[in-house]
């Protein structure tokens, strides 16, 4: 923001994910049961607001439209300089891949609308395994370091579920989820029983 309280335009990822902020506070249906959140993934962020967007999806960034559900709002906003008169806040949203490389999906239907911002290429920093010989480099070059928790979570507690784990690391259920069936698939380990009572076994012992 500028010293005098309106915003500048630095073409730049947080732009596009401002951009995205603003059509959820302007767009979202403030009657509805549910809220707008924010969801920070390793691999995406998603935007979600109750409500559908009333400019059909078939036509969202190939035409100049502006509908907005709460327009005083968005008045505010064009105000500070932070919302576009015309609509034109789709190319900012979509400049997302020039700036990152990821992909930006829409998705709307009768009871809530959602922005997602893919990340392009790794997210998560990877240990040395000549330096951290945590898990056996022979199965697996490369562990990162929610890995690393989740098995000595799992060796502290075979029985540990998936949001117990999601609790712990601060990590949403679906990133768990991604990493235990990656250290599966790598051997690390496996799964005995059902998913409700059954629990983990660490195969390539790390030593912790």
């Amino acid at each position: 923001m500028t010293s005098s309280g309106t915003a500048t335009e630095d073409k730049t990822q947080l732009e596009c994910l401002r951009e995205a902020l603003v059509n959820l506070c302007a767009h979202s249906d403030y009657f509805s049961a549910m809220h707008p959140t924010i969801r920070a993934y390793d691999d995406k962020i998603a935007f979600q607001n109750p409500g559908r967007f009333l400019v059909d999806l078939k036509t969202l960034g190939k035409k100049v439209q502006s509908a907005p559900r709460n327009p005083n709002i968005s008045r505010f906003f064009r105000f500070a300089k932070l919302a576009e008169n015309v609509g034109y806040g789709m190319d900012k949203m979509l400049r997302w891949k020039q700036t990152n490389g990821g992909k930006v999906e829409f998705y709307s239907e009768l009871s809530y609308s959602e922005v997602t911002f893919h990340i392009a290429g790794p997210q998560n920093e990877t240990v040395n395994p000549t330096v951290n010989p945590t898990v056996n480099p022979t199965v697996n070059p490369t562990v990162n370091d929610l890995d690393l928790k989740i098995l000595a979570m799992v060796k502290e507690n075979p029985g540990i579920t998936y949001n117990e784990m999601a609790r712990l690391t601060g990590k949403h259920r679906d990133t768990i989820s991604q990493h235990l069936k990656a250290l599966v698939k790598n051997g690390y380990i496996q799964r005995v029983g059902s998913d409700k009572n059954g629990h983990w076994e660490i195969l390539t012992p790390p030593d912790f």
